[in-house]
């Protein structure tokens, strides 16, 4: 097919005619660049050169890449741009078609021709834009595309220009540095940094928002603790703080990346925590048991009590006893695979039971019962006083229930975190600078929710802890304390009044209920009804972490002091325990966690079984494990 040239008409600039000559490309099929301009002796341009951008021939060959690619064909097209003078009226520009000729078909798609790809100032602009808010590049071109069908932009594109703004970092500076430099300068950081003194590059990094040092101040209660892996491209674990609202949702206090999870590093963190936080103490921490970080919070907070997450405890149990009696072993019938997975079951249920033991003596009972039962499975036992029976006081019944925990029994406040976060992180290829930027957005957003969600939590009580539907609440007092509290009270309330509010029906009162939520329990409401029947529960009786507003006022913020002037570094790579991956050069950018034990084990539910006609293998349908749950007993 001819490809035609465009038409010989006069522009009152260059950059428009230029621009005309690309547009009639765009249309037929092939592609233009600039070549080379000529100046008059007074220095301005009075012509300029115009090829087919398949023009010229590739001559470099270079052995070592012997895949490479080229557009260029030696296309003859050529057009020029004359400067014509019109007196009074100034200059115009005329194109001239020196050679109208191409040795090439059409294209097929214009967008393989860079010419056409050029970013607009409006692109640009929304490009950093979205850049700056943590977009992956991808989004971005989705974006772009929905509000102009007609972009030419591709993923390419985007790339570069992304490319291009982070160079673009102040004074050259590197990564890590502008992440220093951005820390210091901005008065809502507040953070520390840990540098070798021998490599000069950073080890620990620990940084938090004004805003979530606010929150946890107001909210000290309870304090969440893990990491998280498969973040950044050193492979940093980052270790995050959350706190829990009277709400029931859940903010990030703060963060820090160590180089490991030893006990030290543990230890750093926390301390930087401690220090940010204005010597706050929690009342309860809740970590998934990593012994150093354990070990870290006992020396940093040592009087304040810890709960393990039962979730994990239970799930690492099942593990191990999937382990003991297999389902996937070879040469089992259909009945010894149903033995097996009873047995399982049976020794579940007692070990939920051994959890959900009220006192320390009815615990160590059963727990001698169990090890008396199961003397033929040594390796399981030893698992248990191993790992377990040493951490019992955080996860049984009969020492968390003397905890002010106020429900928090497992770590489930975390997993939501770390999906959002490694939602927002899009691969776990990015640098610190990255990570904090994009995390940083991030919080920025959740707080305009949470700020709206406590707000309307006040301003719409639900009709259902009003004091017309409860006769012990105030008029207004659910504007005082929040539902989630309020709710429990009434739930209380109920069970006192199925017994007509009558301490001797309801039996002995164990205290369990007020230790754990801060809260009168039934025997409580029953005691002061039998009293006066017209009492009202007062503020007072409700624990403060239930409150909207809280009587004391959170201490003043402490920021570390500015870092001196010294050469830093990236962070070193952190290498992962274990044995080496067979694909040890590529980059992992994935942010999935790495399965554990009982996943694995799960998903090998393939097991064999004997016939009259021979072995044959099926797979068997996945259980679900009905004992991993949380205490929903009667604590009162």
């Amino acid at each position: 097919m001819a490809l035609e040239p465009p038409p010989e008409t006069v522009y009152d600039s260059a950059d428009a005619a230029y621009e005309a000559i690309r547009m009639w490309a765009q249309e037929r099929g092939y592609g233009i660049k600039k070549r080379r301009t000529k100046e008059d002796k007074k220095g301005s341009v009075r012509r300029r050169d115009i090829e087919c951008d398949r023009s010229g021939v590739h001559n470099v060959v270079n052995p070592c890449r012997p895949q490479t690619v080229t557009r260029r064909t030696d296309c003859p097209f050529k057009v020029k741009l004359l400067r014509q003078v019109d007196g009074d009226n100034g200059a115009s520009w005329r194109i001239v078609v020196v050679n109208p000729s191409h040795n090439h078909d059409a294209s097929l798609d214009p967008r393989v021709h860079l010419c056409h790809r050029k970013r607009s100032r409006q692109q640009l602009d929304q490009i950093k834009a979205l850049t700056t808010v943590g977009q992956p590049g991808r989004v971005i071109l989705t974006t772009l595309l929905q509000e102009n069908p007609g972009t030419m932009l591709v993923p390419r594109d985007i790339y570069n220009e992304q490319s291009r703004l982070r160079r673009e970092q102040p004074s050259c500076l590197t990564s890590i540095e502008a992440l220093i430099e951005t820390l210091e300068k901005d008065n809502d950081w507040a953070f520390e940094v840990k540098i070798d003194p021998e490599s000069r590059r950073v080890t620990h990094l620990f940084f938090t928002l004004s805003y979530s040092v606010g929150l946890m101040q107001s909210f000290p209660d309870v304090a969440l603790m893990d990491a998280i892996y498969k973040t950044n491209r050193f492979k940093m674990p980052l270790l995050h703080f959350v706190g829990v609202t009277p709400i029931d949702t859940s903010f990030s206090a703060a963060f820090c990346f160590v180089p490991g999870k030893c006990a030290d590093d543990y230890l750093w963190a926390l301390q930087m925590f401690k220090f940010a936080m204005g010597n706050i103490k929690p009342r309860v921490i809740v970590t998934d048991g990593d012994h150093g970080l354990k070990g870290a919070c006992r020396e940093i907070f040592p009087d304040v009590p810890q709960r393990l997450c039962l979730w994990n405890v239970n799930q690492n149990v099942l593990a191990k006893v999937k382990t003991t009696w297999k389902e996937n072993a070879l040469g089992l019938t259909t009945e010894q695979v149903e033995a097996q997975r009873q047995a399982r079951d049976t020794f579940m249920d007692r070990w939920d039971k051994l959890c959900k033991a009220k006192t320390p003596n009815q615990y160590e009972e059963l727990w001698r019962k169990l090890k008396r039962d199961y003397l033929d499975k040594p390796k399981l036992l030893g698992y248990l006083e191993t790992e377990h029976y040493p951490n019992r006081q955080g996860v049984a019944f009969a020492w968390t229930s003397e905890i002010r925990h106020f429900g928090q029994q497992v770590t489930s406040q975390f997993e939501g975190s770390h999906a959002d976060i490694k939602k927002i992180l899009h691969g776990a290829s990015g640098n610190l600078l990255d990570v904090t930027t994009k995390i940083r957005n991030d919080i920025h957003v959740k707080r305009q929710d949470f700020e709206r969600a406590f707000a309307a939590a006040r301003f719409y009580p639900p009709a259902d802890v009003t004091a017309a539907r409860v006769p012990i609440f105030t008029k207004n007092f659910n504007m005082l304390v929040t539902a989630q509290g309020l709710r429990k009270v009434v739930e209380q309330y109920n069970k006192a009044k199925v017994d007509r509010f009558d301490v001797v029906k309801l039996g002995d009162c164990t205290g369990a209920f007020t230790k754990v939520f801060g809260l009168p329990c039934k025997h409580e409401i029953a005691r002061q009804l039998s009293l006066n029947k017209d009492w009202k529960i007062s503020l007072e009786d409700i624990d403060p972490h239930w409150h909207f507003v809280r009587g004391e006022s959170p201490p003043p913020i402490s920021l570390p002091p500015a870092l001196e002037e010294v050469v830093i570094l990236e962070s070193a790579l952190v290498e992962p325990p274990g044995r080496p991956n067979k694909n040890a050069r590529m980059t992992d950018t994935s942010t999935r966690r790495d399965p554990s034990s009982l996943s694995l084990l799960t998903n090998l539910q393939v097991v064999t079984t004997a016939d009259h006609r021979g072995a044959r293998t099926k797979s068997m349908p996945k259980p679900v494990p009905l004992w991993i749950n949380t205490f929903s007993g009667d604590m009162a």
